[in-house]
């Protein structure tokens, strides 16, 4: 079910989250954030469609959990991965107020961003908790 996708999201992307932002300083943790900044920059682009968004936005996710350097994870992720864009990309798809979902979620975004960049794991991993709950939140029952 879409709930278990959620719960199952809400525990490795917290803990990826946390452990990306207490990583030690590194060239490779430097490059990931750079792709993940760049990423943000291309979803705060005002003639964005929806699609190009869900797909920098499933980029952003993956970019921010291959941060914590857990291959398990990774590949648990990526395992995922097609079940969350599905769900996701639904919910996208279907919102009419699909202005007002998008400045919440570019908010987010750089709020889980400016946590990871500022090594502060434990707000990092509340802000993606948030992020990825109120999502949910926002899809009507009867879609879930």
């Amino acid at each position: 079910s879409v709930e278990d996708i959620v719960e199952t999201r809400v525990l490795l992307e917290t803990w990826a989250a946390q452990a990306a932002a207490e990583a030690p300083d590194s060239t490779g943790k430097k490059a990931s954030l750079d792709r993940a900044r760049d990423l943000l920059e291309a979803m705060d682009r005002p003639e964005l469609d929806r699609d190009t968004f869900h797909t920098l936005d499933a980029r952003f996710h993956v970019e921010l959990s291959s941060l914590a350097g857990n291959s398990v994870i990774e590949t648990m992720m990526d395992s995922l991965s097609g079940a969350i864009r599905g769900y996701v990309k639904e919910a996208m798809d279907n919102f009419d107020d699909w202005p007002r979902i998008l400045t919440a979620l570019r908010e987010q975004h750089h709020g889980i961003y400016d946590a990871v960049a500022a090594r502060d794991g434990v707000l990092a991993a509340e802000r993606l908790r948030e992020h990825i709950t109120w999502f949910y939140a926002q899809i009507p029952p009867r879609e879930r």
